[in-house]
């Protein structure tokens, strides 16, 4: 895909984005009414009452969750807007793991960034950047057993920067891993064009006997 078509795909999903968070909008203001109206009866003057100031709880939850969640898809289709940006490779990270928590959960494992402590900014394409994670995640999802425990960490480097991603069982989450091998595993060999697009590289790892992946990034595309 060029870059032309995912500055497109990325332009009609922001403005669907934003009609959804309008509908929402909508239906937060319009529960909000009708909470307002159940307020106002008198205690009995409504047999059920109690039940449809649940109901409308219930919706106002769904409606907050929705608004999350097309945020999320917002900030994902701008991903899109620019082939190369300074990114913060803590809120990419923060991001991926939040739109990759559906398939976590269908896996039964859990899905956790940890921020790094320090700044870490890298010159790179955010899309492509998220499709390689978001690969990594699946190949680790795909080794994984149920609670157990998906770890992404970024961490600077002299020439950029590198993501641990790696399976943990329990809270004991080993702080380094060992030394990854050079070959791109054959499962992720279908977006090894976009690693070179990136000038990026997967080395499978381990970390405490478990599988990882170690993805070294380059300060530039």
């Amino acid at each position: 895909m060029t870059d032309q078509e995912i500055a497109f795909m990325g332009k009609m999903t922001a403005g669907m984005t934003h009609e959804i968070k309008n509908v929402l909008a909508t239906i937060k203001e319009s529960s909000g009414l009708m909470q307002d109206f159940l307020k106002l009866c008198q205690d009995g003057a409504f047999p059920y009452g109690e039940k449809f100031a649940q109901i409308l709880a219930g919706i106002q939850g769904q409606v907050a969750r929705g608004v999350e969640i097309s945020t999320r898809l917002n900030r994902f289709a701008h991903s899109m807007d620019e082939p190369v940006i300074s990114a913060d490779l803590n809120e990419i990270i923060d991001q991926v793991v939040f739109l990759n928590q559906r398939q976590a959960r269908l896996k039964q494992t859990e899905l956790r960034g940890v921020p790094s402590e320090k700044d870490v900014r890298i010159e790179t394409d955010p899309f492509r950047l998220q499709l390689v994670l978001a690969a990594s995640i699946h190949y680790l999802l795909a080794r994984s057993s149920p609670k157990d425990l998906i770890i992404i960490r970024p961490r600077p480097t002299e020439a950029g920067a590198a993501v641990n991603l790696q399976i943990a069982t329990g809270e004991e989450i080993p702080e380094t891993m060992e030394a990854p091998q050079p070959e791109l595993p054959a499962e992720l060999a279908e977006i090894k064009n976009i690693l070179d697009q990136l000038q990026a590289q997967i080395r499978p790892a381990k970390a405490g006997g478990k599988e990882g992946l170690v993805l070294v990034l380059e300060k530039t595309r």
